[in-house]
């Protein structure tokens, strides 16, 4: 996986507590936006060094929050994740028999079809879903074995023969 995949999955987050904690961030970020203005009528009334040390405060906290803090975050949790790994590049592999694994340089996850409720494809990967927070996601890009275009119906057949749902 390399940064520019880890970045953008990072921003575009699946599952509800990812999504209920990206609204958090983007709401944080409103309320500095809100505040700017604000800031700015007050260092203009008051017409203070104070307050228009306050706005260029602000607006530099702003800045930095907007456009830094959180690429800034993920890369570092990247890297140290690319740390911990023993191997050259960070090599994600899901494979398909009885049972779902996935593997990357130094952990394995082992999935029954029937763990998952429903699957699900978007924004060019599929989804496979246990619950609100915990899902799959597998970019149709990446296969190695098979193809993107045969994998639904065969999760389809899987997940039918365990008893899970395979909705569109």
């Amino acid at each position: 996986m390399t940064l520019d995949r880890y970045l953008y999955f990072c921003d575009h987050p699946v599952g509800a507590g990812a999504k209920k904690q990206l609204r958090r961030w983007r709401t944080v970020n409103t309320v500095f936006l809100v505040l700017m203005p604000i800031a700015f009528l007050f260092s203009a009334l008051a017409g203070q060094q104070t307050a228009s040390g306050l706005f260029v405060f602000f607006t530099l906290v702003f800045a930095y929050k907007l456009f830094c803090q959180r690429k800034a975050a993920n890369s570092k949790q990247y890297k140290k994740i690319r740390q911990a790994q023993t191997t050259e590049d960070w090599i994600r592999t899901a494979s398909f028999s009885d049972v779902i694994r996935l593997r990357d340089a130094n952990s394995e996850s082992v999935y029954h079809y029937g763990d998952f409720r429903t699957f699900s494809e978007a924004d060019g990967c599929f989804y496979l879903w246990r619950d609100a927070d915990l899902v799959v996601r597998l970019p149709r890009d990446c296969f190695t074995v098979g193809s993107a275009e045969d994998f639904p119906a065969f999760i389809r057949e899987k997940m039918a023969e365990a008893g899970a749902e395979a909705s569109q």
